[in-house]
């Protein structure tokens, strides 16, 4: 004579519900709705899953690589200009690079960085991206701006001392990176060196400084690009990382 064990009836967990999740006073047993455990164990019974009572950290998005690749490409194409390759004279082309991504992208990258509380990046975006924007607006004529000038000589003049100005103030951020890494720092060195010449070159109207001053520039817009890689390449999405290391330990 066979005995057969009863099925038990399968229970019903909505008889069971899970109310709240709670720590007891020094977080030695865990309470899931009405059983209580001890917490390593829990933790040991959960494996591959993180266990951990810390609030969830909001990640804070890093938007100065776009503000600097920003930077970066109108640097390159004004000062391609600068430089005349292939013999282009005409700005005409680099407004559309000077107006929305240089200007409009870059500002408002500086405006973001304002909100997480980044003073350096939060001025050198906005103001270069406010810069590009003024530059764009020189060559537009529905600002009349360069047409006002009764001569192109006048408004060269008036362009270096414009340019002149933007050398003091890169000045001013150059004394503000020296703790940050080599290519910062020699970013906006290249940019200072960039700016005297130009606005000497509009100034003394010599086109062979204006032309120096493209080449030094096109240097600054490759630092640019490279620390802008430098922050995107991390863990996450590249085999190689970015390192920059600081100028001055």
């Amino acid at each position: 004579m066979s005995s057969t064990k009863p099925e038990e009836p399968s229970p019903n967990y909505e008889d069971y519900p899970i109310g709240k999740v709670s720590f007891s006073s020094g977080s030695e047993f865990v309470t899931i709705g009405y059983n209580t455990f001890e917490t390593n164990e829990f933790i040991q019974a959960i494996g591959k899953y993180r266990f951990s009572r810390e609030p969830y950290q909001h990640h804070r998005y890093d938007a100065v690589p776009l503000g600097l690749c920003a930077f970066g490409l109108t640097q390159f194409v004004t000062q391609m200009y600068n430089a005349q390759a292939d013999g282009i004279k005409k700005p005409n082309a680099l407004t559309a690079a000077a107006t929305m991504y240089g200007g409009g992208v870059q500002f408002l990258t500086g405006l973001y960085m304002f909100l997480h509380k980044d003073p350096l990046y939060a001025t050198v975006l906005t103001s270069y991206g406010a810069y590009w924007m003024a530059l764009a607006a020189n060559y537009i004529d529905g600002f009349g701006i360069r047409s006002s000038y009764p001569s192109e000589e006048m408004f060269n003049e008036a362009k270096g001392l414009w340019l002149l100005a933007w050398a003091i103030f890169t000045f001013m951020i150059v004394l503000a990176t020296i703790k940050s890494s080599w290519p910062v720092l020699s970013s906006f060195i290249t940019l200072l060196i960039s700016f005297v010449l130009e606005a000497s070159g509009e100034l003394t109207n010599k086109r062979g400084v204006i032309r120096a001053a493209g080449v030094v520039g096109i240097v600054c817009a490759f630092l640019l690009w490279y620390i802008a890689l430098g922050r995107i390449m991390t863990r996450n999405n590249s085999y190689i990382l970015g390192k920059l290391k600081p100028a001055f330990l």
